[in-house]
């Protein structure tokens, strides 16, 4: 499957992520072994307080899709930086954690986070949940992003 045709479906593909990370497929998540490259940098980066790391992880034309809040979609690599730059300056202490992943029959890599962290005013920060990549070239070329703050 082509990013457009990722990035343009939905429901169907959010339908089967629980048959994604459930199936009987070779690559499915095994701690600490087989995570595609990409995305163990990504997670290391998640975790580095460095907003450049995080952004090395995306194509320069990167596209994200985030079906939950339509409007915080963009394109390119420069924002993934300017996102990460106010996480990290917001959570210094921000840690990223990938907790399962599979890969789907089209090559998409679908994944589930936590991340996890204490604020400068001293509150506890959670977000999570799942997100799919697309990865061209060894880094992400587009992704569908379901990561959002966890409530009370």
């Amino acid at each position: 499957m082509d990013r457009r045709s990722l990035l343009a479906g939905g429901g169907a593909a959010t339908a089967t992520f629980a048959a994604a990370l459930t199936s009987g497929a070779s690559e499915r998540f095994r701690p600490g072994r087989g995570k595609p490259e990409v995305v163990e940098r990504l997670e290391r980066a998640m975790s580095s307080g460095d907003a450049d790391k995080v952004a090395a992880c995306f194509a320069v034309d990167f596209t994200v899709v985030t079906p939950l809040h339509p409007s915080r979609g963009f394109t390119g690599n420069a924002q993934v930086r300017k996102n990460w730059a106010g996480i990290f300056a917001l959570v210094p202490d921000h840690k990223g954690r990938l907790l399962r992943w599979s890969r789907g029959a089209d090559g998409s890599i679908w994944t589930e986070w936590s991340m996890t962290g204490t604020t400068v005013a001293g509150a506890p920060y959670r977000a999570g949940g799942p997100a799919i990549l697309t990865v061209e070239h060894g880094v992400i070329a587009a992704a569908r992003f379901y990561l959002d703050q966890v409530g009370e």
